[in-house]
């Protein structure tokens, strides 16, 4: 028999992910959620999206807060390749300019603009920024951004960026420690490229037509 195989390697960390609980243990302690150890967590077989999988998937009502049309109402200029915090500030004028309403369990979802940096730019300027960068546009890690979380009751965080909260994060509220391995909450990142970039434009404009 004479054959080929075809084999890729990739880090998932590059492309549209879910940030599983298996991910992210915090910081100080080493701990992921519900308190397996960092080196006890490979061989316990705790954690897996295949817990997902068996109970249907995540589906649920979903809230989409749009911070490029925010600064632009506002006249705020920010590059998406910079530690742009998105504040609570923020979060609570997008939320009462575009008429939303919250409901325990939302998924909240964030366009920050990396997407539309990164469609933007050339193959250069991607790799200068984004590649061999270290600073990006999210959500702030703060107390006051951690109590609305947990107060709003919201189950999942999703956005557009490398990562949902802005990048580098500082302790002691960083958010893939209070999401992740303190209370469970899954994050979905780097929505990017042509099928979930063009799913954010046209989520955007039904969301304008319908005013919701």
């Amino acid at each position: 028999m004479w054959c080929f195989d075809d084999i890729v390697k990739i880090n998932t960390q590059t492309g549209s992910q879910w940030d599983g609980l298996r991910h992210w243990g915090h910081s100080d302690t080493g701990l992921y959620y519900n308190g397996t150890h960092h080196n006890d967590l490979l061989a316990s077989g705790r954690l897996g999206i295949d817990a997902w999988s068996k109970r249907g998937g995540i589906a649920g009502r979903g809230i989409l807060l749009d911070y490029v049309a925010y600064t632009k109402r506002h006249g705020i200029e920010y590059s998406a390749m910079s530690a742009q915090k998105i504040t609570m500030k923020d979060i609570q004028g997008m939320i009462r300019e575009q008429n939303l309403e919250q409901h325990p369990g939302d998924l909240l979802l964030v366009r920050s603009g990396w997407v539309k940096w990164y469609e933007e730019h050339t193959q250069e300027e991607r790799e200068k920024y984004i590649t061999n960068g270290n600073a990006w546009v999210g959500v702030e890690g703060c107390e006051e951004v951690a109590e609305w979380l947990w107060n709003s009751r919201i189950s999942a965080v999703a956005g557009d960026s490398i990562g949902f909260e802005v990048w580098p994060s500082k302790a002691p509220w960083k958010l893939h420690d209070v999401c992740l391995s303190m209370w469970g909450m899954v994050s979905f990142q780097h929505i990017i490229r042509t099928g979930r970039c063009l799913f954010y434009h046209s989520l955007l404009v039904k969301c304008g037509i319908l005013n919701r």
